[in-house]
């Protein structure tokens, strides 16, 4: 994903982002997603990131989502809930509600209904308002 005005915690400017890794398995009812962020910046050396995401429950329903980014020595927890309001035009809504800590080092906080595009969606369909990595 290139970014076009993106930047960090330290105000570089970030170019790019990408996920060579990541893997998905389950732990009982559990979904869990591990992977590793590349954030490429305009000047200076790339920084990487480790990071999990824990959902119990259906993203599309009712969920608790947990974001666990390792990044310089530092653990930080995103948490987040979906929980379902209605299907309209084949969308699910879901009100999204929790906080964590964005790529600029502000805590973003997201307490608002988004639509599904897609009825059996993915983590993904929601991770645009959810930050997934921090960078400081």
């Amino acid at each position: 994903m290139t970014c076009s005005n993106c930047f960090d915690a330290k105000g570089r400017k970030i170019t790019k982002i990408s996920v060579p890794h990541t893997e998905t398995y389950k732990v009982g009812a559990t979904n869990v997603t591990e992977g590793v962020t590349v954030v490429q910046f305009k000047e200076g050396p790339s920084t990487i990131l480790n990071w999990k995401y824990i959902i119990e429950g259906e993203t599309s329903s009712n969920a608790s989502i947990t974001y666990i980014i390792q990044h310089s020595g530092k653990t930080i927890t995103n948490k987040f809930k979906t929980k379902y309001i209605d299907t309209i035009n084949g969308k699910k809504i879901v009100h999204v509600d929790g906080s964590g800590l964005n790529s600029n080092g502000k805590v973003t906080t997201a307490n608002q209904d988004i639509a599904l595009s897609n009825v059996k969606s993915d983590p993904n369909a929601i991770e645009c308002l959810i930050p997934i990595y921090s960078l400081r």
